[in-house]
């Protein structure tokens, strides 16, 4: 059988252009914007089984509020990249929150190649690394999947071959076994 669930916040605020991942048991709500003055930069835990909303009293160097950006969790952290930021820029730094310790650190990396600022992007995980694809910014080369090896900590460009798919942006994926969709 096949049970659905709608819970109404009642602790989160209203709140757009956020990302959700699921963690355990959990869904982890980050970031957002509302109407044309609210930016947020808070992190809340719903947990399903006991249908409570849970604030993340975060510290270290956290991302800027911004809307558009990415999360994808990996074991107990979650991978946070691009956005926009009221200011008008899109980020473009790759931050982690440990979600047990909930202590944001902005992500180091080898190499020369990492992506440029972005939002409206989409990341997933598969095998202990971050794929990052298309989004919108002021210079995003379309078509190209920048990955992020969690346990190097190097950015690269996935090899690719065929037509390059027409330029995304505010778009959804789903991950189903080793297939992206």
């Amino acid at each position: 059988y096949l049970y659905i669930f709608v819970y109404i916040c009642t602790y989160t605020s209203h709140r757009l252009k956020h990302s959700a991942n699921v963690w355990g048991s959990n869904i982890v709500i980050h970031g957002g914007v509302w109407g044309q003055d609210i930016t947020y930069n808070d992190t809340w835990i719903f947990n399903t089984i006991n249908y409570t909303w849970t604030l993340i009293s975060a510290k270290g160097d956290t991302p800027q509020a911004c809307g558009g950006h990415s999360c994808s969790v990996y074991k107990n952290s979650l991978y946070f990249f691009g956005g926009w930021q009221r200011n008008g820029r899109f980020g473009s730094k790759l931050y982690k929150l440990n979600l047990v310790t909930h202590i944001w650190t902005c992500v180091e990396y080898n190499g020369i190649i990492s992506p440029t600022g972005r939002a409206y992007h989409k990341s997933f995980i598969y095998n202990d690394k971050l794929f990052l694809f298309d989004g919108y910014g002021s210079k995003i080369d379309w078509g190209h999947i920048h990955v992020f090896d969690i346990g190097s900590s190097m950015w690269t460009l996935l090899p690719t071959c065929g037509d390059v798919p027409a330029p995304k942006q505010a778009y959804s994926i789903s991950q189903v076994d080793n297939k992206v969709f």
